[in-house]
């Protein structure tokens, strides 16, 4: 099994140097497998992402890490229930800049109030 990482921007004016030089430092010497997307938030209709979720799907990844959580989402619900979704199929999940434990009850918490700020 490998850790995801998964970036994505917006638009073309904005690129993943930010993002990633956190997640490199934050996956040095793992095994991981990188995904990419340039597109909105608003939806889960991202290549990089329909290949993510195909992987974990299969077993392949057993930890997602991204830079911060609206990278992964912008809208509250989906991202609540993909992070539950995580939980359930044993993926670990980590934000680095958000810095919170989905699996707790404070991370839960957590993970609500940003979803609904993303």
């Amino acid at each position: 099994m490998a850790m995801a990482i998964y970036q994505r921007i917006s638009s073309v004016q904005q690129d993943m140097r930010s993002q990633k030089a956190d997640l490199a430092s934050y996956a040095k010497g793992k095994n991981v497998v990188w995904y990419s997307d340039k597109a909105t938030g608003t939806n889960f209709n991202r290549d990089g992402w329909k290949k993510l979720e195909n992987d974990i799907s299969v077993g392949k990844i057993n930890e997602l890490v991204v830079w911060r959580l609206d990278r992964l989402g912008r809208t509250a619900g989906e991202t609540i229930s993909l992070l539950d979704r995580l939980e359930s199929l044993g993926v670990k999940f980590v934000s680095i800049k958000d810095n919170f434990d989905p699996s707790t009850i404070t991370g839960r918490l957590m993970r609500n109030i940003l979803a609904s700020f993303s």
